[in-house]
């Protein structure tokens, strides 16, 4: 009996099932949903922190306040102290170290020099006071204290994950996912839109109250 092994045509089978080209795609992991969040919430953190301003140490700030260098002195969310340099007083070479800021001002506002943290407002405000009552009236700035919000941080931080959520819940069930991907999409607009009338009226009615009681003093 000839062997068929012999015969033209009988050639190994080998993996017939897989076609030219044909690759297995990555497997999903939850994991990156975490990673990828986490690594957007650190970005956010470092964008919304002090930007280019140049943080010093509060023996340097007495020694620049008793020098009366300083214009302002701003005190942030009780734990962080924004330093504005007097504009005549930023050619000195002992300010070399901030040249390098592209601007002093954005849309006419001035910019603060450098900062600092604290740890008690109420300790630093007290040897604040006691340099200041020992410095002529023309070189004491003035200094207040002001609670500043992140919003867009805060909204990145809730928008972001659900997006990228939503992004992956796409691309893991296209074509499909175009059926209601429109729908989705309406929804999110209208909410942004809805948030936005509202933060309309809520700023119109601000300005009624402040206009009637303008008129009322």
């Amino acid at each position: 009996m000839a062997d068929r092994k012999n015969f033209p045509g009988n050639f190994p089978r080998g993996n017939q099932d897989n076609k030219p080209g044909d690759t297995k795609k990555p497997k999903f992991n939850s994991y990156w949903i975490i990673g990828i969040i986490l690594l957007v919430m650190i970005g956010i953190q470092l964008l919304s922190s002090s930007g280019g301003l140049q943080e010093i140490d509060s023996n340097r700030f007495f020694q620049v306040l008793q020098n009366g260098d300083i214009e302002k002195i701003v005190i942030v969310n009780k734990e962080k102290v924004e330093i504005y340099i007097k504009p005549e007083r930023l050619t000195d070479p002992a300010y070399d170290d901030i040249k390098s800021q592209k601007s002093n001002t954005v849309f006419g506002q001035s910019l603060p020099q450098y900062f600092f943290t604290i740890i008690s407002q109420d300790v630093f405000v007290g040897e604040l006071n006691k340099v200041m009552n020992g410095l002529p009236e023309e070189n004491r700035p003035t200094y207040t204290t002001l609670t500043r919000r992140n919003y867009f941080g805060e909204i990145m931080l809730w928008v972001l994950p659900f997006l990228l959520i939503l992004g992956i819940i796409i691309w893991r069930n296209l074509p499909q996912a175009a059926l209601w991907l429109v729908g989705v999409l309406v929804g999110i607009k209208l909410i942004f839109a809805g948030a936005a009338m509202t933060a309309i009226g809520m700023t119109g009615r601000r300005a009624m109250k402040k206009v009637q009681k303008a008129v009322t003093a």
